[in-house]
């Protein structure tokens, strides 16, 4: 059986926060339209009332699989893969990388050979990774 872990990005404190190692009184919670989200409770001053802040509602599941460094990957992950290419021009045979943002489409993690790949980011800790995915600069 799969091991279900997520994490989600704290924009206000630019912190990640695992579900495995989250502080007192966070938690994930599915809003019954499968969106997972994280929050927290907050406490008033009287200790009498409590309310939930959420603090993202983009929570990222594990995918149940590591890069080739062994580091369990993401939804939102960059990855980097690369592929053997036969006589691709005229330098002949050679490697050819491509770079993925990890996502779940088609009820299936995209890109599918993940085992290989190798994590450079994500899409919160590093933004200019995912621009330079849409072609505004070159990694």
């Amino acid at each position: 059986m799969r091991e279900f872990k997520f994490r989600a990005w704290d924009e206000k404190n630019s912190k990640m926060y695992y579900s495995d190692n989250l502080p007192a009184n966070y938690y994930f919670g599915h809003d019954g339209n499968n969106k997972i989200y994280f929050s927290g409770d907050v406490w008033d001053n009287d200790e009498q009332m409590y309310y939930r802040d959420t603090i993202s509602s983009d929570a990222m599941q594990f995918t149940g699989q590591h890069d080739k460094n062994g580091k369990e990957i993401y939804e939102g992950d960059v990855v980097e893969v690369g592929e053997w290419r036969e006589k691709v021009d005229e330098i002949g045979s050679h490697w050819k990388w491509y770079v993925y943002v990890v996502s779940y489409c088609d009820q299936r993690w995209l890109p599918d050979d993940l085992d290989e790949a190798r994590i450079i980011g994500n899409i919160y800790e590093n933004p200019e990774l995912l621009k330079a995915l849409t072609g505004g600069m070159n990694i």
